[in-house]
C-alpha cells in the first residue's frame, strides 16, 4: 500500500515537471521560476 502511494506520488510529481518543461519550451515566460531566476523572461530571437 505504501509503495503504491509512493509510486503514485512520484508519477504525479514527474507529470507536473514534464508539463512545466513543455510550457517553457512552448515559450511561456516562466523563466523566473526555473534556474533560480537566472533568465527571468523569454529570450529574444537571434
Amino acid at each position: 500500500m505504501i509503495l503504491q502511494f509512493i509510486i503514485l506520488l512520484h508519477t504525479i510529481f514527474a507529470g507536473i515537471l514534464i508539463l512545466f518543461q513543455l510550457c517553457l519550451a512552448a515559450g511561456l515566460p516562466w523563466g523566473a521560476a526555473s534556474m533560480g531566476g537566472k533568465f527571468p523572461g523569454v529570450q529574444s530571437k537571434i
